[in-house]
């Protein structure tokens, strides 16, 4: 049922900002993930392990309107840590979330403005609690 909600959001916001069907008056947020810590204890002067695909498949990138308060639309994070969410031009708070969507778990949001045909960059650093 939320991912039905989260279509007629996303539609909603594409016909009242007068976006084309193919998305050309869309701009990209893109960026990478990083996840951690992935381990409770780190040993001095070994890294620390990359994450999975089923770590970063845990997780996804949530957009929310410049209040913070509505949840625009959402990106899954590839195997490789990458996110990419096509949206209407403007200003957005964005963060990480549990895919089950249980929480925040204390993630920082970040804000972010979207340009028409243009891609933004912004890397997003989730904080997984383990200590």
């Amino acid at each position: 049922m939320r991912w039905l909600m989260n279509v007629l959001l996303t539609l909603t916001i594409a016909f009242t900002t007068g976006c084309s069907p193919d998305g050309v008056d869309n701009g990209i947020l893109k960026g990478h993930v990083d996840i951690g810590p992935l381990l409770p204890v780190a040993q001095a002067g070994e890294p620390e392990p990359t994450p999975s695909a089923d770590v970063y498949a845990a997780w996804r990138i949530v957009v929310f309107s410049e209040d913070g308060i509505r949840e625009i639309a959402y990106g899954d994070i590839d195997s490789t840590g990458m996110y990419q969410i096509p949206l209407p031009p403007g200003a957005y708070i964005v963060a990480g979330r549990p895919a089950s969507g249980t929480g925040f778990v204390g993630q920082q949001k970040q804000p972010v403005e979207i340009f028409k045909g243009e891609t933004t960059h912004l890397d997003i650093s989730i904080d997984t609690g383990i200590r």
